[in-house]
């Protein structure tokens, strides 16, 4: 299975490290982690997920986070932004950013 993250927005984001996109693949992590990212995509349905999440209103400069995984058989895309209300869509964001150095 293949992750990458894209951050974008937000007031860091013009600091280049946050900007990279994050790649992970359950080919390379260790297999304990691998499984935490498959299980953490299962319990998210993302393949279900629509496409593109509720947008906040007008407000603040919100983070926006574009996951994109392929799995072999299907590949699919979410965008939301840090306000986002689905708490295993969060958790599978908060598992790529903890990679975020070693990406």
């Amino acid at each position: 299975m293949h992750m990458q993250v894209k951050t974008e927005g937000g007031v860091a984001g013009p600091i280049p490290g946050l900007s990279k996109p994050i790649v992970l693949d359950s080919d390379t992590l260790p297999p304990q982690e691998a499984e935490e990212m498959r299980q953490l995509v299962t319990a998210a349905h993302f393949f279900e997920l629509p496409a593109q999440q509720p947008q906040p209103q007008r407000g603040a400069d919100y983070r926006s986070y574009t996951i994109s995984i392929d799995n072999g058989e299907r590949h699919h895309n979410v965008q939301f932004t840090d306000l986002v209300a689905d708490p295993n869509l969060r958790n599978l964001l908060a598992f790529a950013l903890k990679h975020r150095s070693s990406a």
